[in-house]
């Protein structure tokens, strides 16, 4: 049994390990298209940005991965460390967001009042005993020998 251990546990680390292809953003070209380290462009998989926005989601593009290393797979892109997707971040339309809100100013409610009645004394409470527990007489079972 133990060689049967010993030979399992040494075939793990005989076991090719390949590594994650991890990259460095080298540019954000626009809302779907990024410049990875080494040249290589990359399109995300699933973006599509109406032209009317395509300046705020490059922008928020830049914002999300900026230099970051990433992780590419068949157009695929993930954060590291992350592990944020970044094509669904931006098929989700976040950089819209702050787009649908509105100011209504600051919030004045006016100087405190305080109140004209008098505030009633606390109550005094007496401390009270718990009832004493309640036995339960359960019938003797004899065992014959």
């Amino acid at each position: 049994m133990k060689r049967f251990l010993t030979a399992l546990v040494f075939s793990f680390f005989a076991l090719p390990i390949t590594a994650a292809n991890m990259t460095r953003v080298a540019q954000v070209v626009d809302s779907h298209t990024i410049v990875v380290s080494g040249g290589t462009v990359v399109t995300l998989r699933g973006v599509a940005v109406p032209a009317e926005e395509e300046q705020a989601a490059a922008e928020y593009l830049h914002y999300l991965i900026g230099t970051a290393p990433v992780y590419v797979e068949n157009g695929d892109v993930y954060r590291s460390p992350d592990a944020l997707y970044i094509n669904g971040e931006m098929a989700k339309h976040a950089w819209q967001s702050a787009h649908h809100e509105t100011y209504l100013g600051e919030l004045d409610l006016g100087p405190r009042t305080t109140s004209t009645r008098t505030p009633a004394p606390p109550k005094q409470r007496t401390p009270q005993r718990m009832p004493p527990p309640q036995r339960h007489h359960y019938p003797r079972v004899r065992v014959k020998k």
